[in-house]
């Protein structure tokens, strides 16, 4: 959007980028809780309600809506982060690769929006840390999806390896008792 050619243009495309992130957050919460909690918590709820309530303010007046946006953020990147810091601290499977891409993201996007409410001014230059936290954070979740997949693999071929065993053990004993019916 910052290099669109005409103003109308230019908030066409931030308001279409801002209402993207708020559908980006609720799926991003919910890959966290799918893969860390049992079930979902009502909070959940009420985080999509207000997203959804607020994506059509924020592709139609993104100037507008600019700080309630950037709230919803906030508060689903810290309620992923907690989810995924509870994850870490119980010791769960892939948690901690999970927490590095939410540490980047989070402080990719604090930065972000300090700098758009002022606090401070670019650092070397950049203006806009979100796409390198998302990378980040979609990388991460990219490599625990493979661990999980490739455990979920071995997991297959370890019973396969032990029905294949228990089939052949069985067809052995069929063989025998065979054997002995015909014997009688």
């Amino acid at each position: 959007h910052d290099s669109a050619a005409d103003i109308e243009t230019h908030l066409a495309l931030f308001g279409a980028m801002r209402a993207l992130v708020l559908l980006m957050s609720c799926s991003g919460l919910l890959f966290t809780y799918s893969i860390f909690r049992q079930r979902m918590p009502k909070r959940f709820t009420w985080y999509v309600a207000a997203s959804g309530l607020t994506v059509v303010p924020a592709f139609v007046a993104p100037a507008a809506s600019f700080t309630w946006v950037n709230v919803l953020l906030m508060l689903g990147m810290i309620e992923s982060l907690r989810v995924v810091a509870v994850a870490v601290v119980r010791r769960q499977a892939g948690a901690w690769i999970v927490g590095a891409g939410y540490v980047t993201m989070v402080a990719t996007a604090a930065y972000d929006i300090l700098l758009d409410f002022g606090a401070f001014t670019e650092i070397g230059g950049l203006s806009n840390a979100y796409p390198y936290g998302g990378i980040a954070l979609l990388t991460s979740m990219s490599a625990y999806l493979a661990r999980r997949f490739a455990a979920t693999n071995n997991e297959l071929a370890a019973l396969n390896a032990d029905l294949e065993g228990r089939v052949t053990e069985r067809t052995a004993e069929l063989a025998r008792a065979n054997e002995e019916l015909d014997t009688r």
